[in-house]
């Protein structure tokens, strides 16, 4: 995505995934690289369209906000250049959405102000312009792979490397005493 060669006031590009069903639950998951986003006047974003626009949003200085709003204001940061994996679950009826970066929680809390059940009807990616002052200011790139939308709630437990680290710890305690 670049917004290189937009006319007048279409200094964005965006692509969406209309969703036809309404679930309780959603997963959406992606990867996302950048491109001299960081220091250009273009900001990457990914709505959720309830009755509300929630939005997930890499911004020009290196901040990325997850989805929801959070008062005050969950930050996280992120680097040019770099692969970065995103996973957003939504839980409509708890009105409730959990944000990684790249396995690490990054963000936990409200959806939005209201939602309502069957609510999400689109998901969009979007690059585009702060400001339209200076639309030759297009250098930035932005991709975006390996999108899959989901009716599942993913939330990372801890447990499960605990269970992995106690099974191993189990085998070797298993073959000392055979051998």
């Amino acid at each position: 995505m670049n917004t290189a060669g937009n006319p007048g006031s279409f200094y964005y590009d965006q692509f969406s995934l209309d969703l036809a069903y309404s679930q309780p639950t959603y997963h959406i998951a992606f990867d996302v690289y950048t491109e001299d986003l960081i220091g250009s006047r273009n900001q990457f974003a990914m709505l959720m369209d309830f009755a509300q626009v929630s939005v997930l949003q890499l911004f020009n200085n290196g901040v990325l906000v997850p989805a929801g709003p959070f008062n005050p204001p969950v930050r996280s940061s992120y680097v040019d250049r770099t692969l970065m994996h995103v996973d957003v679950s939504v839980d409509i009826a708890a009105n409730r959405a959990v944000t990684l970066l790249n396995g690490v929680l990054i963000g936990d809390g409200k959806i939005t102000a209201n939602v309502v059940p069957g609510d999400l009807k689109r998901v969009r990616f979007s690059l585009g312009l702060l400001s339209s002052s200076d639309p030759q200011d297009n250098r930035s790139n932005v991709a975006v792979d390996n999108i899959v939308v989901t009716n599942g709630f993913l939330v990372p437990e801890g447990g499960t490397s605990t269970l992995i680290i106690v099974s191993v710890i189990g085998l070797t305690f298993r073959r000392r005493n055979r051998g």
